[in-house]
Formats: C-alpha cells, sequence, structure tokens
C-alpha cells in the first residue's frame, strides 16, 4: 500500500507540488483580506466619531444626556414609524446617548434600578431597605460595526438624532418610543 502511494507521488509531483502552493497562497490571502477588514473596520469607526463629535458636544454643553432614536435598519423602509414589536423586535428605541467606548457607543436604557448586596456578599436587584447597596444605571453598548448611519437633525416625526443600526438580537424591558 505505501509503495503504491510513492509510486502515485513520484508520477504526480507536479500536481502535488501544485496544490502545496495554491493551499500557501489561499492561506495568505484569508488573512491578508482579514487585516483589511480590520483597516476597514477602524475607518468606519472614525465616520461614526466624527458624526458624534456634534453630539457630544451638545452633551457637554448642556450638561445631561441627548436623547436619540435607535433605528432598526431592518424595519425602517416597511414599518417606521410605527413601532410595533414583531419578531425582529421594534423599528425604533429611545435611548440617551451615554458615552464613547474603544468598541462602540454606549446608552442608557432603562431607569435607575436599585441594587442590594445581599449577606453572602453577592449583588441582587432584589432586596429589602436594609441591604440597599447603591442606584445602577442599565446601560447597552451599540458597536461600531452595527451602526449603518447617523441623522443628526431626526426627521419629520422625532426631531432627535437618530442612529441606524442593525439589531442583531432581541432587547427585552426596553420601552418601544
Amino acid at each position: 500500500m505505501l509503495n503504491q502511494v510513492w509510486e502515485w507521488l513520484q508520477e504526480n509531483y507536479s500536481l502535488v507540488i501544485s496544490l502545496i502552493i495554491q493551499g500557501f497562497i489561499a492561506y495568505y490571502v484569508y488573512f491578508l483580506s482579514n487585516k483589511l477588514t480590520e483597516k476597514g473596520r477602524l475607518n468606519h469607526k472614525e465616520e461614526i466619531l466624527k458624526q458624534c463629535e456634534e453630539l457630544f458636544r451638545q452633551i457637554n454643553q448642556n450638561d445631561e444626556s441627548l436623547e436619540v432614536h435607535i433605528v432598526n435598519t431592518k424595519r425602517y423602509f416597511k414599518d417606521y414609524p410605527s413601532n410595533e414589536r414583531d419578531i425582529n423586535g421594534y423599528s425604533h428605541l429611545k435611548a440617551e446617548l451615554k458615552s464613547v467606548r474603544y468598541n462602540g457607543l454606549e446608552f442608557f436604557n432603562g431607569m435607575p434600578v436599585n441594587v442590594y448586596r445581599k449577606q453572602d456578599g453577592h449583588l441582587s436587584f432584589q432586596g429589602d431597605n436594609t441591604q440597599f447597596y447603591r442606584l445602577a444605571f442599565p446601560v447597552g453598548l451599540v458597536p461600531y460595526e452595527w451602526i449603518d448611519h447617523i441623522a443628526l437633525d431626526g426627521d419629520e416625526y422625532g426631531c432627535v438624532p437618530q442612529i441606524f443600526c442593525q439589531f442583531k438580537s432581541h432587547i427585552n424591558g426596553i420601552q418601544k418610543s
């Protein structure tokens, strides 16, 4: 059996060498394309941050958060401005822009909630006044690569900035706008 394989390799050595070279080229093309994709992600992040400069200027001037609408791009053209929840979530959500992080924009996405420290040291959202630890503000993160477009002036239905995003999962506990 080993002898037959050796004979086949001797007869088809050019084919084997060609396959090895093609595999090598495919491997490097794949990783080179990933590097270009990372560069594209960084460029997209910079574009989003430039668009958000005005929003954060308003936040800093007024010393308060800024209401925005996070718009589901999958539902925008067929359902907006209606905001009935379906299998794809809502067409848009009200949120307050909080800050910029290295990997996306942060939004306040709910009312503050009480956090309690249990006797064993664990934190919980359930407890009594003797266990009260602090008030927590629910915050959500939208990665830059999920953001498709930002309309700073909003539209005729809401004169607040709109951030058009690809909703990736279900959002529970957020009131529809």
